[in-house]
């Protein structure tokens, strides 16, 4: 008998042994699939962004009614205007809702709301500790949407993607022209919440690179605000050419 409980015992070692890296990379490899994932759409939001540059940024109609915060840079009526002017990141800041920036942003938010957190998993962290939520709560149940978590969705990609145009020198610009060669670059705030997963590959929002942050607080301080409840973050990018639309 005695040898039995040895032989018994050493298979519990060995099933221990062998079982728990097996089921940190199952869980490390389900929260790399949602990276995976939502790093399509970022890509197809980037080139949303850009297909709208095409028609926004040069419309010059006499029904267009952008407004304008463009500062020096919002000459011909803010034609081609994108920023106040400023340098870096700053250039987008207090952005109107009616602006051209805004118009463009909104058509990369648009695709990003299918990887939003929603009401459910926000409201979720407040009630529950954060690292209790389950592998079932990170996936989501498909087939399950209301009107209710749509609209969420849609205020969180309001606060959670950020947008800046890049000239040819990777710089930050608040004008873009035909000919400029410039291209979009779409930033999403990306919330981790599968379990051991986004302990091992995601980070506070105060650990993220700083130039991703710094275009997503442009737009607001979701990640600030969720830092505060224990989430922890991804951000993904997407950047894509603006093609000349004076052709």
């Amino acid at each position: 008998m005695s040898g039995d409980k040895a032989v018994r015992g050493a298979v519990y070692v060995e099933f221990l042994a062998v079982s728990v890296p097996l089921i940190v990379l199952f869980f490390s490899l389900a929260q790399m699939s949602l990276f995976l994932s939502a790093g399509i759409l970022v890509n197809f939001a980037a080139l949303k962004a850009a297909r709208s540059s095409m028609v926004v940024l040069g419309d010059n109609h006499e029904d267009a009614t952008y407004k304008t915060n463009c500062g020096d840079a919002g000459g011909d009526n803010g034609l081609y205007c994108v920023g106040n002017g400023d340098a870096g990141v700053a250039a987008y800041e207090d952005a109107d809702r009616k602006s051209r920036y805004e118009t463009i942003r909104t058509a990369a938010r648009a695709p990003l709301v299918p990887v939003s957190p929603g009401i459910k998993k926000t409201f979720g962290s407040l009630m529950t500790p954060f690292r209790s939520m389950s592998l079932e709560s990170a996936l989501g149940q498909v087939g399950k949407v209301d009107v209710v978590t749509m609209l969420t969705d849609l205020d969180w990609t309001s606060r959670a993607v950020g947008l800046g145009f890049l000239n040819t020198k990777g710089e930050y610009v608040s004008k873009v022209k035909p000919g400029d060669n410039a291209r979009v670059r779409v930033v999403l705030l990306l919330p981790c919440f599968v379990p051991i997963g986004r302990d091992l590959a995601c980070h506070r929002f105060n650990d993220l690179p700083k130039d991703h942050r710094e275009l997503i607080q442009v737009n607001g301080n979701a990640g600030q605000i969720t830092n505060l409840l224990g989430w922890r973050f991804v951000t993904l990018v997407g950047e894509a050419p603006i093609p000349r639309w004076d052709r």
